[in-house]
């Protein structure tokens, strides 16, 4: 299993706190956010990380210097190439390669389901020694992307996202979607995405996916209802809510995260 964390923003929303200190490198439970994503990846058996770095992104590098459990490589980008971008030039210069899951640190997962589950193997097909507990991988194709959804907060201002049919995709696996002003999902920001999706992308303009993704929408585009609970942590208000709130993570997830963290820091106590 591959992934894509995308790390070059510049934090704009967190205002005074990511003045000398990335989004990525801010604590939760003591612990860097950029660390909770690598945690989720590791759990679920990831063997390789592309992560793409601007804004203090030395202080990353530094940080994830003597990371033990997968592969990590880096590319620097003199000027932010956005998601399309950023992927495209991390595709160029890194091993990432065939499917791979894009995250962003700025949201912590707390999944109720394996993300084996949607990881095909290199032909595109369910790897057989996996538990077929969701129908998902065999829908799955190069040329489309697989967001996971959630629902829409009343009176969101974001676009919205949308089922193209009724039937439920919790059952029949991932099913067409399109961008809708009222539609009732939207975009968690992690996603299951393939190199042959930026073939046609420059590896140094700057280009956002979600471009790519309209142009899908209807035909090409898939949507899948994320299991589980997503802390969002991308604005200032809402980081400060979960700062150092344990009560927001089951207890499973801080024991096992306090392992992970002692094997890699040598410190295993959330605070």
């Amino acid at each position: 299993m591959k992934a894509m964390i995308l790390a070059a923003g510049l934090g704009t929303r967190m205002q005074e706190l990511t003045r000398n200190t990335p989004k990525p490198l801010l604590p939760v439970l003591g612990i860097p956010l950029i660390a909770h994503t690598l945690f989720l990846l590791h759990r679920n058996g990831c063997q390789f990380a592309a992560i793409n770095t601007h804004y203090l992104g030395d202080q990353l590098r530094e940080y994830l210097a003597d990371f033990p459990y997968f592969q990590l490589q880096f590319t620097t980008e003199s000027r932010i190439l956005g998601t399309g971008g950023g992927i495209a030039n991390a595709i160029l210069q890194t091993d990432l390669s065939g499917y791979f899951w894009v995250l962003n640190p700025d949201c912590i997962y707390l999944p109720e389901f394996s993300l084996n589950e949607f990881y095909p193997d290199s032909s595109g097909s369910r790897n057989p020694d996996i538990p077929s507990g969701i129908p998902a991988t065999e829908h799955v194709r190069t040329d489309s992307p697989l967001l996971f959804l959630t629902e829409r907060p009343p009176g969101s201002p974001e676009t919205g996202l949308k089922f193209m049919d009724s039937r439920s995709a919790e059952t029949g696996g991932p099913a067409l979607i399109q961008f809708d002003r009222q539609g009732k999902f939207l975009y968690t920001g992690l996603a299951l995405l393939h190199e042959e999706q930026f073939s046609d992308v420059a590896p140094d303009l700057e280009s956002s996916v979600v471009q790519d993704w309209k142009q899908r929408a209807g035909s090409k585009l898939l949507g899948y209802p994320y299991a589980g609970r997503i802390l969002d942590v991308g604005r200032k208000s809402d980081y400060l809510e979960i700062y150092k709130d344990r009560n927001a993570f089951p207890l499973t997830y801080i024991h096992e995260l306090q392992d992970f963290m002692l094997r890699w820091k040598g410190n295993s106590t959330p605070v």
